[in-house]
Order: C-alpha cells, then structure tokens, then sequence
C-alpha cells in the first residue's frame, strides 16, 4: 500500500480534457512518487488507473464511491483541468502529505491561502499556515491534500461541488478540522484563474476557456476546440 494517491475528479464525458492533465503531469512532474487514479464511470485511462463508479449522477456520490477504492490514508485531490505548468517541487509535496500522514492537519489546500485571515501559526518551516475560521473557503476544490477517511465523511450523496465548498467553512468548524494553506502557489502550479499568466481555468462547466487554447499553443498539444467537453459547440 502507498501513503498517497493522486486522485483526479473527473467523467468520462471529460475524456477530451484528459490529454492537458496528463501531458501536465508527464512533463512537469515525472518524478510523482505515488500513483495517479481517475475517478471514471466505465472508461479506462492511457494514465494512471481508472476508479470505475458506473452511472452515479451525483458529483458526491461519484466521488465517495472511488475514495472508497483506495487503501492510502492521504490523497493529493486534483480535477481533470489542473493542467500543470511549471515543474512541481516534489520536495515540499512529500513534506506536505507527512503532514497529514502525520496527523497533524486534515487537509491542506495548496494554493494561495488569505494568510490575514489566519488564527494560527506556521508550519513546516514556514511553508504552511493554518486557515482562519473566517476564510469563507476554509474547504476549497483546488489542489489540496486530504486525510482520506476526513474527505468522504464529508461527501454526501447530493453533494456538489458548489455545496462542497459553501458548507466546507461550516462543517470544518463543527467538526475541529485542522485546515492548511501554502502562502503561495508555487509549489504545485496549475493552469487557474489566480495565476495571472492564464486568468481561468482550462474548462469552465464544461466551456474550452482561453487558458486552455493558450496552454494547447505553448505546449504543442493539439485539441478539437470547436467542441466543447460537454459535447455543446464551441464559440
């Protein structure tokens, strides 16, 4: 058994959006120490393995039945369009999931955290702080590491990614979680809105945004744009 899995959110609708993933992963992070898994209904991938869930409709209820495949007690949570775009620091991710493996935080968000909503200290040699219980997005949908057991006790069957995220300050309260943040986005870097060289993501509700034609461009990667990855056309 491996400490932590890479699980990546996805459908098998999606299947158009898998080659950014995957090229991101091949070429700025080679040196991914732990398996990758695909959350997938009944399709296989050319990367990693499938978790295959069947017809599910429910996003919560999709995800808690693949989490439930897994035997690692930390997963590293990415969603089929965190293209990756820089060289990843598997350095500092390896101390990150110790971190939770440790038991010492639930779940680490690493992307850029509001540091002046923060009611606690640094960690990991000051690489990490604790998320204040103001930060509306105390439980976010980026790049994060999570205890896995922690994760699917908060999946319900009717949950959403939007309900995920609204209830997560909440709930993370209610439950006493240990919730992390990096103080910046260098450490695992992703095709996002927040990074100001792509100002969106790739895919927006199932949209080829501008990021995505950009990224195609500068890695050489060929894409049918003028579908959009839930089958509408695009333009």
């Amino acid at each position: 058994m491996t400490d932590v899995t890479v699980f990546v959110s996805t459908l098998d609708q999606w299947a158009a959006v898998w080659p950014g993933f995957i090229h991101g992963m091949k070429r700025y992070w080679p040196d991914c120490p732990w398996p990758v898994a695909f959350s997938t209904e009944e399709a296989d991938t050319e990367f990693g393995h499938s978790l295959k869930v069947g017809c599910e409709e429910q996003w919560g209820a999709r995800n808690r039945k693949a989490l439930q495949q897994i035997s690692s007690p930390v997963i590293l949570f990415m969603i089929d369009d965190f293209w990756l775009c820089d060289p990843v620091e598997t350095d500092k991710m390896v101390d990150f999931s110790n971190v939770v493996l440790r038991n010492l935080a639930h779940y680490i968000a690493l992307a850029y955290g509001h540091r002046e909503m923060s009611d606690g200290d640094f960690y990991a040699n000051c690489y990490l702080f604790e998320r204040g219980k103001r930060d509306y997005y105390r439980l976010a949908l980026q790049a994060s590491f999570w205890d896995r057991e922690t994760l699917i006790s908060l999946l319900n069957d009717d949950t959403t990614p939007w309900t995920f995220e609204q209830a997560g300050q909440k709930r993370s309260i209610e439950r006493d979680l240990v919730c992390l943040a990096t103080h910046e986005w260098r450490f695992l870097k992703y095709v996002e809105r927040n990074i100001p060289e792509w100002e969106s993501g790739a895919v927006i509700r199932g949209k080829w945004q501008p990021a995505a034609i950009k990224y195609a461009a500068r890695e050489g990667l060929t894409f049918d744009f003028s579908i959009n990855p839930d089958g509408s056309p695009a333009g």
